[in-house]
């Protein structure tokens, strides 16, 4: 074994997954693939992002990258210029691990998901996926620059789709079916403090199940948990914008309420209210 050999072998020794292939098969210089590694911990990044930002200055491109990931440890590899993005499998995994694991979710078929990973060797960003979705994965390499484009717009038309939703000019009544459901005004709630929710971890918290489970009441504090955890998760400045002027937009909101539905509410309210007085 010559001097070379050895040193690359004993520098990839301290690199794992991805980067420790490409030391070991010669596509990268061992001091590098460590430079980028610890960039990687330093900026909360990962190795694969450090790697495609200078990757062409060293004669590897996404493309090359994706195809030397699929062919070493045999996964099938895809063209996401290829997809239609509209038929993805969308809110199967959470909007805030696709964006820090840099997961994808592609298809759902019974137990099994396809995902999308530039980096098919990052585990630690499989298992949280595996874990958070209960399902069995089946990974598809990608091309690292094309998979944060997706990832970059989703996470826009989620905010748009929100933007579109709270238009001052759009008149929400026209678009409903008042056959079928009334538009109630949101109620007050005294008991709603806003300083509650201005931090994601107090807000789920905060009787998170309650909140979410009974829709006869807690209409306010339900409303501003979902549009906070939108903010949080999307980065949605229109999200931002609303609870940073929570008490201008609260009263614009209105309650699409089913008839059926109400009915049903009213008549069991009537009935625990009936069952308190006999006791």
């Amino acid at each position: 074994m010559s001097a070379a050999t050895q040193t690359t072998t004993a520098a990839s020794g301290a690199l794992t997954g991805l980067a420790r292939a490409l030391v070991q098969q010669g596509k990268l210089r061992p001091d590098r693939a460590e430079t980028l590694a610890r960039k990687a911990v330093q900026s909360n990044s990962t190795f694969i992002d450090e790697l495609v930002a200078i990757g062409e200055a060293i004669g590897l491109t996404a493309s090359s990258i994706a195809r030397f990931a699929a062919e070493t440890f045999g996964h099938p590899m895809l063209d996401l210029s290829a997809i239609d993005i509209d038929q993805l499998a969308k809110d199967t995994i959470d909007r805030k691990l696709v964006a820090s694991l840099r997961v994808l979710a592609l298809r759902k078929r019974g137990n099994r998901l396809a995902v999308a990973a530039s980096d098919p060797t990052n585990a630690q960003a499989l298992d949280q996926v595996k874990f958070q979705t209960q399902l069995v994965l089946d990974v598809i390499v990608v091309e690292h620059d094309k998979l944060m484009a997706i990832i970059e717009s989703t996470s826009q038309s989620a905010s748009k789709a929100l933007e579109k939703l709270i238009d001052d000019d759009v008149s929400f009544e026209s678009r409903c079916n008042l056959a079928m459901v009334t538009l109630e005004p949101m109620p007050d709630e005294e008991d709603l403090n806003a300083r509650i929710f201005h931090h994601v971890h107090d807000l789920e918290a905060h009787g998170l199940v309650e909140v979410m489970a009974d829709m006869s009441q807690f209409d306010a504090k339900r409303l501003h948990l979902l549009i906070a955890r939108h903010a949080h998760f999307t980065g949605s400045t229109v999200a931002a914008k609303i609870l940073a002027e929570w008490p201008t937009w609260y009263p614009k909101f209105r309650k699409v309420m089913p008839i059926e539905y109400r009915r049903a509410l009213n008549e069991l309210k009537a009935r625990v209210a009936a069952m308190q007085a006999a006791e």
